[in-house]
Order: structure tokens, then C-alpha cells, then sequence
């Protein structure tokens, strides 16, 4: 009996703490492959361009950085070579890379840190390691997802069996005690409606807490991002290498801004200029008092756009900007002022989004067949009338002139119909104006392989009472159960209205 009790205990932790461990490495991984998509997002800020001369398969020796994307093991092939146009910092004429990022003449750009040109990436090789952190992430969430429901669905059914066990011991002392005193605000005698109360509450302890915390989690994540856009990050001036990033920076403009070229305009910044584009209030700018301050993002043009970087460099030249700077690049840096929404920031903080939309996925699907409302019931049931209390609800179902219908899960009392598989719903039969009844089809594919599908169908049974109150009774898996429930209503009620109504899924 001991070593039971232990392997019981041992179960009820060791499951959930398993399943914890598994997600915490995962998350690890996770972490590592996210820093890694920061650092090449934010050092690798250089860029140059690179042809595709050749594709297919052929095997290298050792090779150094230029093979940085190689498969690993004694047979090394690369599936692209690329001829790459170096500057004066990215001085390596050939890349191999064993993914295809393109094909033979197209033009790839190559991004690199400018401190450390050895460290670089080629065009879409960000996307795929942000869709790698993406994806361990997910899993994380959904093992951790799993573990709190595991620790739960324990925990609840080690504290059922306790409770059963006193519920028991109870009975057998208080044989004489009549079932309205023995039910209480959290317990009923009734066996049916005290098991579909205990598996209600069972779930609404599992779903509530992963769907608040998957809302406190995106919640942190709009926190954050909200803070990132309004924080206020002066432009560091002469300094752009170390701080070209998605960093949402603002300056404070003394001048009007001049147009150098359509959507560029010089701004001047005390004794600093920068160019900006895309400023969305810049007609309100010019005609309000400064200083004004515009917020927006660095960026820098492209080398390859010659005709625009030409006509910046002749602006500064007559202005003697480019005197004042000790690298000419710096002139082509510019304030990226286009609207900055919440929304499409939210991905530089994607833990709290991965993590809360999973939390809220595995809430969806735990309570999916009840739903929310249809829980709470269990612990406020619905009434049409008059409020009936627990203990009433109670001696009610077990009244000898009650009649359990079987097929539509339904107790027929004397006065009122007793709903207990969508939530706790009395209805007294003199509040009773209508029944309606929704058919809806399901789905659900039973296997893979053979690609089986099963169909089935349920009815949802709807009372409309006198005062306009829609409530749903019950859910049956077959036409004699609502239809019972159809005949008991015609007699009690003679002037019911009766509806059906098919709804396809």
C-alpha cells in the first residue's frame, strides 16, 4: 500500500515536472537561436551585392568564412557559389551556401558587420532563423501548456478521490439526513448533476488560469512595444554604425525642413543634420512653431542607388555639411518617419505573443465542446425566473416525481426542466413561450493513413421564455431525445412554439 501511494505521488509530480524540464530546454534553445537573430539583425549592418554564378552540387575542401553555410560533415557541397562584389571591409570575392536563396543570375545582397566582416548573412537567411525561433518558441509554449494542465488535471483528480472517499464516509453516518440538507453551496447529492459539476469546475480551473495567463503574456508584449516606440532615444549623430537597428529614435528640428529630393527633406538639428522621408505631418510642420520633434527609424540609402545618393552629396556639399562629418556614408543615413503602428512593431517582442497565443489555442480547444459560458453555469446556474439555490436544484433532481430523461440528459421535474450537460439550466414550465432547436453537423477526420472521416450530429435544444430570454437547455446526439423533451412541453405548455433550425459546420 505504501510503494502505491508513493508511485502515486511520484506520477502526480514527476509527469508535469518532466514535461516543465523538456519545455525550459526547448525554451533554451530558443533563447540562443533568437540572440542570434538579434546579433545579425543589429551588427550585421553593411551590406554589398553578390551574383549567383553556378548551382548544383559539388564537394569543397575545408574552406573558411566563404563557406559559412555549408552542410556539415566530411562531404561538404554547396548547392549555390556566389560572386560577390567587395568593398573595402568585405573583402571575400566568392560565398558558398548549401540552401538555395536564388537562382543563376540573380543578384543577392549580402549583409555584414562592418567590425567583423567575416560575420555575415545572405539575403534570407534571417527570415529562416527568425522562423526557427519562431517555431522552438511555439513548442515551448505548448509544452508549457501541457505541464500546468497536467499539474491540474492531477492535482484535481488526486482532490476528486479525496473528496469521494469523505462524500462516502459521510453518507454512511448521515443515512438519515434528507438530500436537501446534504447538499451545500459547492456539493451536490445528486450523482449525475454532482459529476457534471465536478468535470465543469475541473475544467474551468484548468482553462481559466491559461487563458489569463495567455492574455497577461501578449499584454506584456504591447507593454513593451508601446514603450519602444515612445521611448525617447535621441538620434546619435556621427555614431550611426553601432546604432543602425530597429530602434525608434527622435530628434528635435530648430528649422523647417528644405526638400532635397521628393520624399527626402533635410532636417536640421541644431548644429546636426539628417535627412528624413516619408514624414507623414510635414505640412503641419512647416507651419507650426517649432521646435518640433519627429520620430522614425534609421536607415541609410543604398549604394546602388547612385542618382539619389548623388544628389544628396551635391546638397551637402553647397550646405558644407560634409565638412563637418568624418565620413561622407553618414550623409546618406535618414529618419524614417513612416507611421509606426503597434501592430506591426509587436514582432520585436514575440515571446509574449508566441507564448500568450498558445495559451490561448490550448484554452480554445479545452473548451471548445462546452464553452466558457456553459462552465460558468455550473457554478451560477441559469434560471428563468426566480434564482434557485444549489440545495433547491438538488432536491429537486432527486425528488421520486422527478423523471430523469435519459436521452436528452434532462431532469423533468414537477415544475421546472433541470439541464445539466451545457451547464446547470432550470426552467420552470410556466416561463416557458418557445423551443428551438439548432441541428448541427460534425466533422473529424479518425485517421491519416486512410483518410476516414466520421460524421455525426447533434441537436442543441433552446427554451424561450416569456420575457424574451434565450436559454440553452441541453445537447443531444439524437432526434428522440429533443423530441421527448418536444411531446412533455406540448402538454405542459399548450401554447408552445416549436422550431427547428439547421445550422452546418
Amino acid at each position: 500500500m505504501v510503494s502505491n501511494k508513493n508511485s502515486g505521488i511520484k506520477k502526480e509530480v514527476f509527469v508535469p515536472v518532466l514535461t516543465l524540464v523538456l519545455a525550459l530546454a526547448i525554451g533554451l534553445i530558443g533563447c540562443f537561436e533568437t540572440g542570434y537573430y538579434r546579433h545579425l539583425k543589429n551588427d550585421c549592418t553593411s551590406e554589398t551585392t553578390g551574383i549567383v554564378e553556378q548551382e548544383g552540387f559539388e564537394s569543397l575542401g575545408n574552406v573558411g568564412p566563404e563557406g559559412k553555410y555549408l552542410s556539415t560533415g566530411r562531404n561538404q557541397k554547396y548547392w549555390l557559389k556566389i560572386i560577390v562584389k567587395p568593398d573595402s571591409a568585405f573583402d571575400m570575392n566568392t560565398l558558398y551556401a548549401s540552401a538555395s536563396y536564388g537562382n543563376v543570375g540573380d543578384e543577392l545582397t549580402i549583409y555584414y558587420d562592418p567590425s567583423d566582416p567575416e560575420d555575415y548573412y545572405i539575403e534570407g537567411r534571417l527570415e529562416e532563423v527568425w522562423s526557427t525561433a519562431l517555431t522552438i518558441w511555439i513548442i515551448t509554449g505548448l509544452l508549457i501548456g501541457v505541464s500546468i494542465f497536467l499539474a491540474v488535471f492531477f492535482n484535481s483528480d488526486s482532490s476528486g478521490k479525496r473528496r469521494r472517499k469523505h462524500s462516502e464516509k459521510n453518507t454512511k453516518t448521515e443515512k438519515n439526513v434528507s438530500p436537501k440538507a446534504c447538499a451545500t453551496a459547492d456539493k451536490y447529492t445528486n450523482e449525475r448533476i454532482r459529476k457534471a459539476v465536478d468535470s465543469g469546475i475541473f475544467k474551468l480551473r484548468v482553462s481559466v488560469p491559461i487563458l489569463v495567463l495567455g492574455l497577461i503574456f501578449i499584454l506584456i508584449s504591447f507593454i513593451r512595444t508601446y514603450m519602444d516606440i515612445h521611448a525617447d532615444n535621441r538620434i546619435p549623430f556621427n555614431d550611426f554604425d553601432r546604432k543602425f537597428d530597429d530602434t525608434v529614435y527622435s530628434v528635435e528640428i530648430t528649422e523647417k525642413p528644405v526638400e532635397v529630393s521628393g520624399n527626402f527633406f533635410d532636417l536640421t538639428a541644431g548644429d546636426d543634420h539628417i535627412l528624413a522621408a516619408w514624414i507623414e505631418n510635414r505640412n503641419e510642420i512647416t507651419v507650426s512653431d517649432l521646435p518640433v520633434t519627429l520620430r522614425g527609424r534609421l536607415r541609410r540609402i543604398s549604394v546602388t542607388n547612385e542618382e539619389l545618393r548623388g544628389i544628396i552629396k551635391d546638397y551637402y556639399q553647397k550646405t558644407g555639411y560634409l565638412d563637418s562629418l568624418k565620413d561622407e556614408e553618414y550623409a546618406y543615413y535618414f529618419l524614417d518617419c513612416s507611421k509606426i503602428s503597434l501592430m506591426d512593431e509587436i514582432h520585436n517582442h514575440p515571446v509574449g505573443v508566441v507564448f500568450g497565443i498558445t495559451f490561448l489555442i490550448v484554452f480554445r480547444v479545452f473548451v471548445y465542446e462546452d464553452g466558457l459560458l456553459n462552465l460558468l453555469k455550473y457554478l451560477k446556474p441559469s434560471c428563468s425566473g426566480r434564482r434557485y439555490s444549489n440545495s433547491e436544484i438538488d432536491a429537486m433532481a432527486n425528488d421520486p416525481a422527478t423523471e430523469w430523461m435519459k436521452e436528452s440528459l434532462v431532469y423533468a421535474a414537477l415544475n421546472a426542466l433541470i439541464g445539466i450537460n451545457r451547464g446547470l439550466t432550470v426552467v420552470d414550465y410556466e416561463d416557458i413561450a418557445g423551443i428551438k432547436v439548432k441541428e448541427k453537423e460534425h466533422r473529424e477526420r479518425t485517421s491519416v493513413v486512410n483518410r476516414k472521416i466520421r460524421e455525426w450530429t447533434t441537436y442543441r435544444v433552446f427554451l424561450k421564455t416569456k420575457n424574451n430570454k434565450k436559454l440553452l437547455l441541453t445537447e443531444t446526439g439524437g432526434k428522440n431525445g429533443y423530441m421527448a423533451l418536444v411531446w412533455l412541453l406540448m402538454e405542459k405548455c399548450p401554447d408552445l412554439e416549436y422550431d427547428i433550425k439547421e445550422e452546418s459546420k
